[in-house]
């Protein structure tokens, strides 16, 4: 009898859960039908548990998820074979045409369903704090990419709630599949989207605009990202900030292989954004260890736009978390210039604060950035403490 393992990678990876991957359900439902084959769902990672496996097969949705091969030990040395959007020119699962037509089976997923509800600190867990009811919808694929044309693929919906597992920003940006999601929000269902909206790949403003106000595109609206700060992006923040719109948070990808400089920069200006919005937009970048641990800045700025509440500028979060460090009181640091003086004074400006400062003489026109949201600009005892012979850029500072 062929073992083989079908492996969740965004699940499994992240430890996170909220529906199941719908090629996985159709290619288990598939294998299953075979008495000669044993197929089921791989819960741990481990050398010793993927080696009980003739073949692997990978199932990966989103393309930012780092490539298994840096994750798994000795990946390669398994008969693997990978399927999805998350991978480079790769179909969506095995067995496509034998699929196409056929219905998911997602049973595979209740062993580790029901360890996380049981033993939720187990560390195969996964976190399913939202899966329990949406485990009860309908999971759906409305289109399908076969020989070139996209066709319509599940039809016949029982359920009110229907689990979309279309990319969100192929269906509005093709007319005739926008229009078959209209055409279920008036008939009345409440629609799940299970991948995010990519706001700057959506060029027509309207739907961008709906998706912001209507109560129908609730659960979208609360899966947004932007890959690229382009003109969509731009239209979309502006939007937030000259109306009156529901919170909302967004996440935002960097380029890759930019300099330190450039990420705190855009890290800034995403907490500038937050600010004029008041907090009802909350930009947030995604995680990539290796820009947000470049620096300790960049790392501090990650950090500070997750940060709740929002009670202070991020030189103020900066100076709370460099002088806790360096063994001040907790309860002793407060927003206050009275107290920063006598933390100067008595504590010396310490080092991250004064690469700050560098960075602001570097890039004059970010002060804003560094400062709003707080309480002052601490301009005298900034000029006090702040020694700029370290530095190779002449200082300068603006009052509130």
């Amino acid at each position: 009898m062929i073992s083989i393992g079908l492996i969740d990678y965004d699940a499994t990876i992240q430890h996170k859960y909220m529906a199941p991957n719908y090629d996985l359900g159709l290619t288990y439902a598939y294998l299953r039908q075979d008495p000669n084959i044993s197929v089921r769902l791989v819960a741990s990672l481990s050398e010793k548990n993927l080696s009980k496996y003739d073949k692997l097969i990978v199932f990966k949705i989103s393309p930012y998820l780092k490539h298994p091969s840096s994750v798994i030990k000795n990946y390669y040395k398994y008969n693997v074979e990978e399927y999805g959007p998350g991978f480079i020119h790769r179909e969506p699962r095995p067995y496509f045409k034998e699929t196409f037509f056929s219905k998911p089976d997602f049973t595979c997923y209740n062993p580790i369903l029901k360890l996380s509800f049981e033993q939720p600190k187990h560390f195969l867990s996964w976190k399913i704090d939202k899966a329990p009811k949406m485990r009860h919808y309908q999971q759906i694929r409305l289109f399908e990419e076969f020989e070139g044309e996209w066709l319509r693929r599940d039809l016949g919906y029982s359920d009110s709630y229907l689990v979309i597992h279309d990319n969100p920003t192929v269906l509005f940006n093709n007319p005739k599949q926008g229009e078959v999601i209209e055409e279920l929000i008036n008939q009345n269902h409440h629609l799940i989207f299970i991948q995010p909206l990519d706001i700057s790949l959506i060029s027509d403003t309207n739907i961008i605009e709906r998706v912001i106000t209507q109560r129908n595109y609730a659960s979208l609206r609360r899966n947004l990202m932007i890959s690229s700060l382009n003109d969509n992006a731009s239209w979309f923040i502006n939007y937030y900030l000259e109306h009156k719109c529901k919170k909302t948070d967004v996440t935002v990808l960097f380029e890759k292989e930019k300099k330190n400089d450039y990420y705190l920069y855009f890290m800034l200006l995403l907490h500038y954004y937050n600010s004029l919005s008041g907090y009802q937009l909350r930009l947030r970048p995604y995680w990539d260890k290796e820009i947000m641990l470049g620096s300790t800045l960049s790392h501090y700025a990650y950090r500070f736009l997750y940060e709740t509440p929002y009670l202070m500028s991020f030189y103020e979060y900066v100076f709370y978390l460099s002088y806790t460090k360096a063994g001040v009181p907790e309860k002793m640091i407060r927003t206050n210039e009275d107290l920063y003086e006598y933390i100067f004074e008595n504590y010396g400006y310490a080092e991250t604060l004064q690469r700050l400062e560098d960075w602001i003489l570097q890039h004059p026109e970010c002060e804003e950035y560094v400062f709003i949201g707080g309480t002052s600009n601490y301009v005298e005892q900034r000029r006090k403490y702040y020694d700029p012979r370290r530095s190779n850029y002449a200082f300068s500072t603006s009052a509130n």
